[in-house]
């Protein structure tokens, strides 16, 4: 082969080699963002399960009797275990880099400890129906009980920051050209369709007294609405 022909052969195969691994790296790039944007998913999926069997097992409760609250107070705890599990054992499967390295892993631990709490919690109701057996104290499970609500509730804080933190997955690493961290990696359609996903998944996000769930919903919609990151397909 001539000098000339060899040198344009090569010139070729260096070209399709760069080329083919440009989209090697095209291809990564979608696919971490893609999950990214499932985990947040995940996040809001998990969050609004719980919320509507919670909302359900108070609907519920009206005008039932104490037998009725306790095989209610069974049956949702059950319900809640399995989101919990579920969520839990999502989470693990998300592995991210950078500032985000350890929110799965914080998701994993809420979810988990939850998921124990409703166990226990499940536990005291089945006890308190099932009615007296010698050795057991139900003036200590009923004093236990409402001491474990509390408990729940003040874990349930945790969402809040998490909330953001769940956001700032979605967030580019490279900052600005005003040197702020500014640009999202996900497309206008993919964060206007999270925004949909909260509002379909919660009722009252704006209300006053919401409960910590509906909050950290409020908290991740307020980042990716009203906090003025720019998307990948906008302009600086």
């Amino acid at each position: 082969m001539e000098p000339r022909s060899f040198a344009i052969c090569s010139f070729r195969s260096l070209v399709i080699i760069a080329v083919s691994l440009l989209a090697t790296v095209n291809g990564a790039m979608a696919d971490d963002v893609n999950r990214r944007v499932e985990f947040v998913s995940a996040f809001i999926r998990a969050l609004s399960g719980s919320e509507d069997i919670r909302l359900e097992a108070v609907a519920e409760l009206t005008n039932e009797s104490p037998q009725d609250k306790l095989s209610s107070c069974i049956h949702t705890t059950q319900l809640q275990m399995h989101e919990m599990a579920d969520a839990a054992n999502l989470a693990a499967t998300y592995k991210f880099g950078g500032d985000s390295k350890d929110t799965p892993s914080l998701l994993l631990k809420y979810f988990a400890t939850k998921g124990e709490m409703f166990n226990s919690l499940g536990n005291m109701c089945e006890t308190m129906m099932e009615g007296p057996k010698p050795g057991i104290d139900y003036g200590k499970i009923a004093a236990a009980m409402p001491k474990l609500r509390a408990d729940m509730e003040y874990i349930d804080k945790n969402l809040l920051p998490m909330a953001v933190m769940v956001f700032n997955v979605l967030i580019r690493e490279t900052p600005d050209k005003q040197g702020h961290m500014s640009r999202l990696i996900i497309t206008r359609e993919q964060r206007d369709q999270l925004v949909r996903d909260i509002n379909r998944g919660f009722k009252g996000l704006n209300a006053k007294n919401a409960n910590y769930v509906v909050s950290s919903a409020a908290i991740l919609k307020d980042y990716l609405a009203r906090k003025g990151y720019k998307c990948a397909d906008e302009t600086e």
